[in-house]
């Protein structure tokens, strides 16, 4: 089981004027110009980059990644983290440098699920968190999480706290609008789920966010402004069959109240990640989530129960923003054809970008083994993208 979440992409729209002169009166019509954010780098080989290659059969897997900052340049730095779940050794860290490998050194955890960035130190480089859940195997143990705090030349690995928990996302803002970013990660053993409120320079105060049994089931959340207020608001979701997936509207003061449940995609129950970026030129962001599910690719997993199993094959659902809720109003985008027939090949995140240079926001699956060219299983799929047109429709395309 391996939902990672991951990490989120901005999409930049500006504004250009176009005048265009009529008998009646002038009329001006604004186009939105996409510009990527520097984190966008889709296509990336990460096997090669932890000078390892794809296998079919087995627990190591590329766990963790982001493309984060360090020397605040315009080259995004990237690390990665190889671990093995099925064992009790910890894993292998990577860190690229302006593409060149800077470090490699002993992850300090057994098993890392998700790594997300942001410069909590306010030094001007980027940090990390880690999130994990450690030796994914009865009785469970958990594992800590930690915080790797980066210089151009140096980085120190410190605990976030000293809490042991199957920790399988978490997330990072400034939940309490101070301008210090805080850190949630998202707990699915304790009887309590906890906000990391940062003070800029690195500490953290801990306040209580939710009763755990409300996050037991939630491994993947994100934070954005959902409603536009300001506020950042929370986003969860897991296995549709046990957790609705929702959205926590915040106060802006560190607490998450009311809420909103997402439309179920009956048969793909199973959430690995959300994006939000606007797709359709409109202004607003839609919300696209990535999903899998089980039962040799046929979605035949329900909302209720989850008969056949776990990650086969993946759909990603785009949800439209009605008011403060959202509505399907497209169906599911699938796999392209013959990926049904690969081995439980889910997809461990989306990249959100103009990935062919066209103008449009485009939707890029991204998984440990996608671009790996050597790996057979999906080498038919490499470079799989879905292209937009720029009014929210997606074709199934090859960047060759």
């Amino acid at each position: 089981m391996k939902p990672y979440s991951f990490i989120f992409f901005l999409l930049f729209f500006f504004s250009c004027k176009k005048d265009v002169v009529t008998p009646i009166k002038e009329v001006e019509s604004y186009v939105p110009v996409i510009k990527n954010d520097k984190y966008f780098v889709p296509f990336t080989d990460y096997w090669a980059l932890a000078n390892d290659k794809a296998v079919k059969y087995g627990c190591t897997g590329i766990t963790g990644r982001t493309f984060f900052n360090i020397n605040n340049n315009s080259i995004p730095d990237l690390v990665i983290t190889v671990t093995n779940g099925c064992s009790l050794n910890k894993g292998k860290t990577f860190v690229y440098v302006d593409n060149i490998l800077k470090w490699s050194f002993e992850d300090p955890q057994i098993l890392t699920r998700k790594i997300v960035r942001g410069d909590l130190n306010e030094d001007g480089s980027d940090d990390i968190v880690l999130f994990g859940t450690g030796y994914d195997a009865p009785p469970f143990p958990g594992e800590k999480n930690y915080v790797i705090y980066f210089k151009p030349d140096s980085y120190t690995i410190v605990e976030l706290d000293n809490s042991v928990a199957y920790t399988h996302g978490g997330t990072i803002g400034d939940i309490n609008n101070d301008e210090h970013l805080d850190v949630i990660p998202i707990p699915n053993q304790l009887k309590d789920c906890y906000a990391f409120i940062g003070d800029g320079k690195g500490n953290f105060t801990k306040n209580k966010l939710f009763n755990g049994t409300y996050t037991d089931m939630a491994f993947h959340s994100e934070l954005f402004d959902f409603n536009k207020d300001g506020n950042l608001d929370l986003i969860m979701g897991g296995h549709e069959w046990d957790y609705p997936t929702r959205i926590l509207f915040g106060d802006g003061k560190g607490h998450f109240n009311n809420e909103t449940i997402l439309p179920a995609a009956i048969g793909w129950g199973t959430i690995t990640d959300f994006d939000f970026s606007d797709l359709n030129k409109d202004g607003v962001e839609e919300l696209i989530i990535t999903r899998t599910s089980g039962s040799t690719g046929s979605g035949a997993s329900g909302v209720k129960k989850n008969p056949g199993g776990f990650y086969d094959d993946f759909r990603i659902q785009i949800l439209e923003k009605s008011g403060n809720s959202y509505t399907q109003r497209t169906q599911l985008l699938n796999s392209p054809n013959g990926w049904e027939n690969t081995w439980i090949q889910w997809i461990d995140w989306a990249l959100i970008g103009d990935a062919d240079n066209d103008g449009n926001v485009d939707i890029v699956p991204d998984s440990e083994n996608l671009n790996d060219p050597s790996f057979n299983e999906l080498k038919l799929f490499n470079k799989l993208y879905y292209k937009g047109d720029g009014k929210g429709n997606f074709t199934i395309s090859y960047k060759r």
